[in-house]
């Protein structure tokens, strides 16, 4: 048998080994390596690899086990059988982009995940059951959808599953902003860094000199506004060789800041809120009256924003350059149940219920504004939902068993919808925190430490 990688082969001898052959990028091929621990094997998949999730191959072992590793492993000898799945009497193996789908002899079809460490190294998950796919008679795995050939003669198709990294080198981290072009951690003592993105997808952090004692923080623009514990707000400038820090004047007893992308919102502790304009020269406090009193919550989208007030009304509202208009009052959302998690997007919104349901709000064009309560019945709610967060292709909900769930945002001349479906992030536990920018998204687990997935 054989099996090609991107940049690779692998080949199945007539006497039982294993070889494995790199190819260069001018064709040539290096020396064949004989992969002991693969002695006998049936088959091999390779992953359709990115340089976002690298590239891997599983291996059916004699007796059905299935045993996966990373490609810079092959290289530089033997698979490690630490890679060794928990799968037994298997009779085919495919994989993905980042994940693999294997079939057992008694028809059922196995989804094989793994998670990325900090130090780069793929470890398993425990492999998991494609639920009503039986009696499969060969599987497929693909990037954006798998499939299964039924004995029928019937095709079943299903989405695989979203797989996390972990950032390396940050931790004790207790918020993680992603704005558009820029993602922010805030530590626990108080400093702040970027998450840069080189061109093969790897992320590090750079810290932010000049910010001491920062609570949160919204990337708006080129600007990047740091709440700090005394109230004020700091603003940072995104220069192509240095950060500027400077404090905004006039803006004082801030609680929370939200951002729209091209303004931001500054919640204040005498429940007003207090509009900032955003345009290439930085962030500046504008005079332009939000007729609001008595605001518990505040989330900015890049249109609209919606806010609640402490006796649980939704309010809604339109930015369009330094003019501010409030809608008033609507049923959206009502009042014994509102919560304070609130995640506004591009004319649709997400506001989290004190019950733990999450309500889908439209405004449209005119300022009216409808809900919907969300609910995918694949996912057991019974835990209820702690965040959500909004992008332009996806929403993330954090369940309150430390668990992600992605939902897919469709745009299309209809205008946009948030699907009733949510998939399972993979490699994440115990999250505390979820949130969703342009081209990534990051969950903050229990630990302190930061994971991250593509919100594309």
């Amino acid at each position: 048998w054989m099996a090609p990688g991107r940049n690779s082969v692998m080949l199945g001898m007539g006497d039982g080994s294993v070889q494995y052959i790199a190819i260069d990028d001018k064709g040539e091929q290096g020396r064949p390596i004989i992969l002991k621990a693969l002695t006998g094997s049936a088959s091999a998949s390779f992953s359709k690899g990115t340089l976002d999730c690298g590239q891997f191959v599983y291996a059916m072992l004699p007796g059905g086990s299935i045993v996966s590793a990373a490609v810079s492993g092959i290289t530089a000898g033997d698979i490690n059988r630490d890679g060794l799945l928990d799968i037994r009497s298997a009779i085919g193996v495919s994989a993905g982009c980042n994940h693999g789908v294997a079939l057992l002899a008694d028809g059922t079809v196995w989804q094989l995940g793994f998670a990325i460490k900090e130090n780069g190294i793929k470890a398993p998950t425990a492999p998991t059951q494609v639920s009503d796919v039986r009696n499969a008679v060969a599987v497929a795995a693909g990037r954006d959808f798998d499939a299964a050939v039924m004995a029928d003669g019937s095709v079943r198709f299903w989405s695989p599953p979203l797989v996390a990294r972990q950032v390396p080198g940050v931790a004790n981290v207790k918020k993680v902003v992603a704005g558009i072009g820029h993602t922010i951690v805030v530590n626990a003592d108080g400093t702040i860094a970027e998450i840069a993105i080189d061109a093969s997808g790897v992320q590090r952090a750079i810290p932010i000199p000049g910010i001491e004692g920062a609570v949160d923080c919204v990337v708006a623009g080129k600007s990047l506004l740091v709440l700090t514990a005394d109230g004020t707000v700091q603003q940072v400038m995104f220069n192509p060789k240095e950060y500027t820090v400077q404090k905004m004047d006039k803006l004082s007893s801030v609680t929370a800041l939200s951002s729209g992308g091209s303004y931001a919102l500054a919640l204040l502790d005498n429940g007003t809120v207090a509009h900032i304009a955003i345009d290439e020269s930085g962030a500046h406090l504008t005079d332009a009256k939000i007729d609001l009193q008595n605001v518990a919550s505040v989330s900015g989208g890049p249109d609209t924003f919606l806010a609640v007030t402490v006796d649980g009304k939704g309010w809604g509202g339109s930015v369009k350059g330094r003019a501010v208009t409030t809608i008033p009052p609507t049923s959206i959302i009502a009042a014994r149940e509102a919560g304070s998690g609130l995640a506004t997007g591009r004319r649709q919104h997400a506001a989290l219920m004190g019950d733990g349901s999450v309500r889908i709000v439209d405004i449209n064009e005119k300022g009216e504004a409808s809900a919907r309560v969300w609910g995918d019945p694949q996912v057991d709610q019974k835990d209820g939902f702690a965040a959500v967060s909004l992008g332009t292709t996806q929403m993330a909900l954090l369940k309150g068993d430390g668990t992600v769930w992605i939902c897919p945002i469709a745009i299309s001349e209809a205008g946009v919808h948030i699907a009733d479906t949510a998939t399972l992030l993979a490699g994440v536990r115990l999250a505390v925190a979820v949130t969703v920018g342009d081209a990534y998204a990051y969950a903050l687990t229990a630990d302190g430490t930061v994971w991250f997935w593509a919100a594309q």
